[in-house]
């Protein structure tokens, strides 16, 4: 299986059987690989590495609040990126595959700011740029479920086996104020995809009726963030 990633990332997934049709089972470092890009021989100082596939993959969606709601509450903003990026991501295997998107305005659609990758680094440079990159000073209302919705159907679009896990965790204070998508939608895609929401609620007032509801009824979990230090073993 191969998925290419922008700008210039390519992963080869595969499986090795020997001539009696028997699985090989060995650890990397017992192969010796080589590749070429038509003629030029690419090697390990261009990234080229072989690594042991998870027998069940983590798929992940971080699904970002930054509506106004979301705005108003002070450093609310900057502990759900903490949140985000050194807690969340620090607690992910390394070949959990994670995207992230955004929503800050009822007359837009959310954003996919970063697609599934492995790659940490990138990803929570991507969420410490929304502000600068998306909402640019310009949030109103919160489309949450729209939101939801969009990122549940991009499960559907990239090539996740049936054992793997698929999770999306919703940072927002659970407040709905512009969708077209209902919550019924939201949870009904969610379950056809086998997609689990774990919500968690930040702000000085939060809906979370809204955000239980969604976490139960989609198999996943909610978790109050209240007090910041209690993300970490939640």
């Amino acid at each position: 299986v191969v998925t290419y990633d922008s700008p210039y990332l390519i992963e080869f997934a595969f499986a090795l059987r020997d001539s009696s049709d028997r699985a090989v089972v060995a650890e990397p470092n017992q192969f010796a690989i080589s590749a070429k890009e038509g003629t030029t021989e690419i090697g390990a100082i261009h990234g080229l590495a072989m690594k042991r596939g998870a027998a069940r993959q983590l798929w992940l969606e971080m699904v970002l609040d930054y509506s106004i709601a979301m705005q108003q509450v002070e450093g609310g903003i900057a502990e759900m990126e903490y949140a985000a990026t050194e807690i969340l991501l620090n607690s992910l295997n390394a070949d959990a595959l994670v995207g992230v998107s955004e929503f800050h305005r009822d007359d837009q659609n959310s954003n996919l700011v970063i697609p599934f990758n492995v790659d940490k680094a990138a990803t929570a440079a991507s969420i410490g740029g929304i502000q600068t990159n998306y909402v640019r000073g310009f949030f109103s209302g919160a489309r949450m479920y729209d939101a939801l919705l969009a990122a549940i159907q991009r499960f559907g679009e990239v090539s996740v086996d049936a054992e793997d896990s698929r999770y999306i965790v919703l940072f927002s204070n659970g407040a709905d104020t512009s969708s077209t998508a209902f919550a019924s939608e939201v949870v009904a895609a969610a379950i056809a995809r086998r997609v689990h929401v774990i919500a968690v609620g930040f702000g000085e007032t939060i809906d979370s009726g809204a955000l239980l509801s969604l976490a139960s009824l989609t198999g996943g979990r909610y978790i109050s963030a209240e007090k910041i230090e209690d993300l970490q073993p939640a």
